[in-house]
């Protein structure tokens, strides 16, 4: 994800009248990310896929989708995500709950708390996608394709 992390300046191109809405952002340093949003039928939760590429090349593909639900105690339910490589290899799949804890899984491997002393950012477990610096370049509006 770092390999491809978004930098410089930025056009951000959006389309919020169809479904799924979509919107595509151009760097400056040759990333191009598209991201689409879509509500799950009679649900209450968004599915964000985020496809990420750099000189026209795919790096990698970012799902997360919420699942909450209403109860008496207030919202129920957390965040899915999943990263593939260009490839469509499921790098890593993670849970995120209501209490920010998160639960990774591995290929073949066993759910485990997802800990940063282990080494590796959490951004491959909660991050929608890599930019570069302290926070995320603010984007103009603009045309920008995918």
């Amino acid at each position: 994800m770092l390999g491809c992390g978004a930098g410089g300046t930025c056009i951000l191109q959006e389309d919020s009248t169809g479904a799924p809405a979509t919107s595509t952002q151009c760097y400056d340093n040759g990333v191009k990310i598209l991201a689409t949003v879509q509500m799950a039928p009679g649900a209450i939760g968004l599915t964000y896929v985020y496809k990420v590429e750099k000189n026209d090349a795919l790096c990698y593909t970012r799902t997360l989708a919420s699942n909450l639900s209403l109860s008496d105690g207030g919202v129920a339910g957390g965040i899915d995500s999943s990263l593939q490589d260009a490839a469509g290899t499921t790098l890593v799949t993670a849970h995120l709950d209501n209490n920010n804890i998160a639960t990774v899984t591995c290929p073949g491997g066993g759910p485990t708390v997802f800990a940063d002393t282990c080494g590796y950012s959490s951004l491959a477990i909660n991050g929608a996608y890599a930019t570069l610096g302290i926070s995320p370049p603010t984007c103009t509006a603009g045309t920008c394709s995918f």
